[in-house]
C-alpha cells in the first residue's frame, strides 16, 4: 500500500484496468490533482483517531 500512496502523491493520473474474463476489459483513469493534500489530511485524521 505504501508504494501506491507514494506514487499517488507524485503522479498525475491513476489508471485502473479490470479483467472481465470473456468480456472486454474495463478501464478507468482518475486525476490525482490535489491527491498529496488529501493524503496528508487522511493521515492526520487517522493519526488523531489512533487508526494509523
Amino acid at each position: 500500500m505504501q508504494p501506491l500512496i507514494a506514487d499517488m502523491r507524485q503522479g498525475e493520473q491513476l489508471f485502473l484496468g479490470f479483467d472481465q474474463e470473456e468480456r472486454d476489459p474495463w478501464y478507468m483513469t482518475f486525476s490525482l490533482k490535489g491527491a498529496d493534500a488529501a493524503i496528508n489530511r487522511m493521515l492526520t485524521q487517522c493519526e488523531g483517531s489512533g487508526a494509523h
